[in-house]
């Protein structure tokens, strides 16, 4: 990101719509009546630090329900990101049916698959995998291991995901560990011990060091197995 760009996007943090939708995690009700004084700010692509992110697509990343119910109120334009990540999967199927390509299209920082990730839409994430989205991709697991929970990773193993593979069970599992993604963790465990994958105990003193207690103790729990 150029310097200039890169000033931009950190002043756009201070734009009134930015900070409504970082405080609308609960209560949306500014957030709504802002989007009611400036309804063509619905759509608006917002330059931020990690890429171009319409209203919508922000709350995602918050996690802010309030937010993404008061934005639909006010009708923005729905793609395949949106779609994903609002877990209207009739929809997201029958668009990609029509438009093959919309399943891995990317738009700013974002495609379907990650904004599904982001949001634990296992069935959006289903129609995208079946329609071509590779399940290893490196910025949809980027994204699993710090947002998703076990029923995102069991999609990606349904439709490929390699955890036979003991580096990229061991690697998906130290990340999970640092991303404090519990959920996550006690799957790969599960999974692991299935596949009877062995972890040493520098991967304990991993854990202690870059993960919550609760999982450097699951962790040791299982080398202990």
């Amino acid at each position: 990101m150029k310097p200039l760009t890169r000033a931009r996007a950190f002043a756009n943090l201070n734009d009134p719509l930015v900070q409504l939708l970082k405080n609308a995690v609960d209560d949306a009700d500014e957030l709504d009546k802002y989007l009611a004084e400036h309804p063509y700010r619905v759509d608006e692509q917002i330059l931020l630090p990690p890429g171009i992110f319409t209203p919508l697509r922000i709350a995602f990343y918050d996690r802010g329900d309030a937010a993404i119910r008061a934005i639909l109120k006010h009708q923005p334009t729905l793609g395949a990101i949106d779609l994903a990540g609002l877990n209207r999967a009739a929809e997201l199927s029958e668009l990609v049916r029509d438009d093959k390509e919309a399943a891995l299209r990317q738009e700013g920082n974002m495609t379907p698959a990650v904004a599904a990730a982001i949001r634990n839409s296992v069935e959006s994430l289903d129609v995208l995998l079946k329609a071509g989205q590779d399940p290893s991709d490196q910025r949809l697991i980027d994204h699993v291991v710090k947002y998703s929970d076990a029923g995102v990773m069991r999609s990606l193993v349904r439709h490929g995901l390699d955890l036979q593979d003991a580096e990229t069970f061991s690697t998906m599992l130290r990340n999970a560990s640092a991303q404090y993604n519990q959920s996550l963790v006690d799957y790969l465990l599960e999974f692991g011990s299935q596949a009877s994958h062995t972890i040493g105990i520098d991967f304990v003193e991993y854990a202690q060091e870059h993960a919550t207690p609760e999982i450097a103790s699951s962790i040791e729990r299982y080398v202990a197995a």
